[in-house]
Formats: structure tokens, sequence, C-alpha cells
């Protein structure tokens, strides 16, 4: 794992197959270290999964400032659209969109709504 501080950012590469627990606590820490002005990013460039400690820790940065992952795998992407975890975590295609803070992935469940 390596770790950038880049102007207003610090970006996380996780250069694994899948996040371990002792990725997740060293990034938690990470986390509650930072400044709150500083953005955090996750490069999941080549992870293919991740456990229920990664999911609490998503839920858990939500409620403090929004976390982002960027570079994902489609499946686990879809891991999150799934599960509704996407809303914790604020997602990006790449490290140039993270950075520039544009070009966010949004998300959006639609539902009929009964009419009156």
């Amino acid at each position: 794992m390596n770790i950038r501080d880049i102007e207003d950012a610090c970006i996380v590469d996780i250069a694994r197959n899948a996040l371990s627990q002792k990725d997740v606590c060293r990034i938690k820490t990470l986390y509650k270290k930072r400044p709150h002005k500083v953005r955090m990013g996750l490069d999941m460039r080549g992870v293919r999964c991740f456990d229920a400690d990664f999911y609490s820790f998503m839920k858990d940065a939500a409620l403090k400032s929004k976390l982002s992952l960027f570079n994902l795998e489609n499946e686990l992407f879809l891991q999150l659209f799934v599960s509704g975890s996407d809303s914790f975590v604020n997602l990006y295609l790449n490290e140039n969109d993270f950075l520039r803070d544009k070009r966010l992935m949004v998300n959006r469940r639609f539902r009929l709504l009964k009419t009156a």
C-alpha cells in the first residue's frame, strides 16, 4: 500500500487483489489522523474483493466526510450498488476526476410513485 499526499488530497494506492484486515486498520488510522479539509481517495485498481470490516469503515466514514473510491472494478461497483453501500462513498472513474473533483459517478435509484 502506497500513500501519496497531493495538494488538498491524500491518495492511497492499494496494490493487492483484496483488502486485508491489516490494510483496513491502516486505512482507518490514516483516515482518523487526516485533517477534515483533506479529501481521501482510495485507488481500487486491481482490488477484486473486500470484507465486512471495509463496509463498516465506509459507513463510519460517511458520518465524518465521505471517502472517495476510484478505478473501481465493475464487479465491486455492482456489489456496492446492490448492497446500497454506494451512498457511503463518492465514486470517481479515475484519479484525475478525483483530484479535480469532477465527473462524480452518481447513482440514482428510481422508484415508481403511487399516483393519487
